[in-house]
């Protein structure tokens, strides 16, 4: 059996500007424990990731920092995308964790696939972005050498 579910019946502590106004909830036959624990793993799953951006950002930014300063200001967009990826996921991980948890205590499971692409969406947009920004800022300092060395 399939109900729909309203914004009304999410807690108002885990309201987000993004919550879908209803979304597909499908009954969970199983173990309501064994739901948790996987929705936990999920969740840790998702934070792994969103924390991996995190540090790749801040590590992009060091690297290009330490070895060619003068690239750090072209490079920061990129660690910034990178960034960025990173709270958007950690907020997602959060935002899905307490709405499945809140569907689980009602027997139910919701069926957020638009959610989920819409986060691989936005996080893939933003790291082929963050690559080109690399790309074009290691391209224009291959450029440059070369013309200073072909000017000597």
């Amino acid at each position: 059996r399939q109900l729909q579910m309203s914004i009304r019946d999410i807690p108002k502590s885990t309201r987000f500007v993004w919550s879908a106004p209803s979304t597909e909830e499908i009954a969970t036959p199983g173990s309501i424990a064994r739901a948790i624990l996987a929705t936990e793993r999920t969740f840790l799953a998702w934070s792994r990731t969103g924390l991996g951006f995190v540090g790749a950002g801040f590590a992009l930014a060091a690297a290009y920092h330490r070895e060619h300063a003068a690239l750090t200001p072209s490079i920061m967009p990129a660690s910034a995308l990178l960034i960025g990826n990173g709270a958007f996921l950690l907020l997602f991980a959060t935002r899905r964790y307490w709405l499945v948890i809140a569907a689980l205590r009602r027997d139910k499971f919701p069926m957020h696939t638009v959610g989920t692409l819409v986060a691989v969406l936005v996080t893939s947009v933003n790291t082929v972005a963050a690559l080109a920004i690399v790309a074009r800022a290691e391209l224009v300092a291959t450029a440059t050498v070369a013309t200073a060395e072909s000017d000597k």
